[in-house]
């Protein structure tokens, strides 16, 4: 069965599937950074370096600035900080007996300046 299943065999060539390569490859824009931030959820945990949600929300021109900078930096260099890629488990209880691991979701916190990074990418 999984022999069959992996190896399908080659495709016949004659069929190609279009793929829309479009990306704004430009620089993040300071206004792209603003309507991230303005599209973050507040009072949220914040990942390993504790910045908040509220904190980046409550930055001004100085900060996003800073922000921008440190974006295209990492946008043209195609690299993440490892720090951005720290992410903390944490067990949340969902309902029944507290002492059974299977009553228990993990979720990660993940660094919120990582979130609105990806989140505007995503949007292009």
């Amino acid at each position: 069965h999984f022999e069959e299943l992996l190896n399908e065999g080659e495709p016949n060539g004659n069929e190609q599937e279009e793929i829309n390569t479009c990306v704004n490859d430009g620089n993040i824009t300071k206004e792209e950074i603003m309507e991230g931030i303005r599209r973050l959820k507040s009072g949220k945990a914040p990942g390993h370096d504790k910045i908040t949600t509220d904190m980046v929300k409550a930055m001004e021109e100085e900060g996003i600035q800073l922000i921008e900078d440190i974006f295209n930096k990492v946008w043209k260099e195609g690299c993440i900080p490892q720090d951005w890629e720290i992410g903390i488990i944490v067990p949340i209880h969902k309902r029944g007996n507290a002492k059974q691991c299977e009553n228990y979701r993990g979720i990660t916190l993940l660094s919120v300046i990582l979130k609105l990074y990806e989140r505007i990418l995503e949007r292009r």
